[in-house]
């Protein structure tokens, strides 16, 4: 059977499956999360661990605009390393923000998949064709990474791949417009779909690193056909879904691996993050800035921080920008021994102050989880003690969110 048919009859079936799952989701997960968190006393939930809370002045006023406005939308860029790829902590956020404001589509995503990695589970993406593959943690002068952090190059001529989203606890994410993020290859053809290939968008605009396009109606899933000149295969960065509508656009950049200056040093990465209206930039990094070295050189932290920092002002002069801290980690010490890793609360302490000197917001996520001991006992920890089940990631997605919604409320 021809590859282009397997494709289809792919999409058919997990399109089936997607609507099953779908339908199974309970809509109120706030007052479950609210249940799940008073099991665990070692929480600390106060206020007072979001810091420099007037640096978050401008993003408050623009969704109080978003509550009153009909046509507004309140845009956010969080960007992380694998306790976000998942996409388990800012699910989370996404939808407590969406279900405040208004729902304005799902964003940014990338076909994980093909590059061999684990991505969030409200989609899923597929292809009948071989990638080359990269993220910024091994990028290099020849193969650079755009605003996901990935990238995926083509090895043959013509290529394609598809997503396909899912109903995400309730909220669904239909869309009519879509912006392919590429390098620059102006010799590229590009066609777009529905993932039955039923439905053509129409090319709406055009630069050297974003295709974008538009459908009549609004689709769930999206199929791209690129047929590339021989002497220049095309990197594929990521694909942003969204709609016109009023709401909440909460993009997700989540890489395993990376650190301030896996992001810092891919310019391309900027580049496309220039194109996306932000008033909020979140980062999370640090844990693995923690881990790589023995002795952490906390200049050189300190330097990327700032580089990074400085990067995104160039960019968004006016948006508020917010640093997170890493949460708790263990280290082995001896056989089924292990303690808090010191860098860990290095890192932290470093991304506190720096904040405080760039007057940049932070909210302290490693004193309000806690203990990486009271997770790994609680049953909501990897055996290496670095990373988190699912629930554990969407209860410190509750507190981030519910965070900024008071913030937000609070703020004149």
């Amino acid at each position: 059977m021809p590859g282009s048919k397997l494709v289809a009859i792919f999409f058919l079936l997990i399109h089936g499956c997607i609507l099953t799952y779908g339908q199974t989701i309970a809509p109120n997960e706030d007052s479950a999360l609210v249940a799940e968190m008073k099991k665990y006393t070692f929480l600390n939930t106060h206020d007072s661990l979001m810091l420099n809370k007037q640096a978050m002045n401008s993003f408050c006023m623009a969704a109080k605009k978003c509550c009153k406005d009909t046509n507004e939308q309140l845009n956010i860029i969080y960007i992380g390393d694998s306790h976000l790829q998942a996409g388990y902590n800012i699910g989370v956020v996404r939808r407590k923000l969406q279900r405040k404001f208004g729902n304005a589509g799902r964003g940014l995503v990338f076909p994980y998949r093909l590059a061999k990695s684990n991505g969030p589970y409200d989609y899923v993406s597929f292809s009948a064709d071989e990638w080359d593959y990269r993220r910024n943690v091994f990028a290099d002068s020849t193969f650079t990474t755009g605003i996901m952090g990935f990238a995926l190059r083509s090895i043959s001529d013509s290529v394609q791949f598809g997503i396909v989203l899912r109903s995400n606890e309730g909220l669904q994410y239909a869309f009519k417009r879509l912006q392919l993020f590429t390098d620059s290859c102006a010799s590229c053809k590009v066609t777009v779909t529905d993932s039955a290939g039923l439905m053509l968008a129409k090319r709406t605009n055009q630069s050297p690193y974003i295709h974008q396009f538009d459908f009549d109606t609004e689709v769930s899933s999206f199929k791209i056909i690129i047929d590339a000149d021989s002497l220049k295969r095309i990197n594929i960065s990521g694909v942003n879904v969204c709609s016109d509508s009023r709401g909440s656009l909460c993009h997700s950049v989540g890489v395993n691996g990376a650190t301030f200056k896996s992001f810092a040093s891919q310019s391309l990465f900027f580049n496309h993050l220039s194109k996306l209206d932000a008033q909020l930039v979140i980062i999370s990094l640090g844990t693995n800035e923690a881990f790589n070295v023995y002795r952490l050189d906390t200049a050189a932290l300190r330097a990327a921080i700032i580089s990074m920092v400085d990067s995104i002002r160039s960019i968004f002069p006016n948006t508020a920008i917010l640093l997170t801290t890493p949460p708790d980690a263990g280290i082995k010490v001896r056989r089924k021994k292990y303690k808090s890793h010191t860098n860990v609360a290095q890192v932290a302490k470093v991304i506190k102050h720096t904040a405080c000197d760039k007057h940049v917001a932070c909210y302290d996520l490693y004193t309000a989880a806690g203990s990486y001991a009271n997770w790994y006992l609680v049953g909501m920890m990897d055996s290496k003690r670095i990373h988190f089940t699912r629930k554990a990631y969407e209860i410190q997605g509750f507190m981030l969110a519910n965070q900024i919604l008071n913030l937000i409320e609070n703020t004149p």
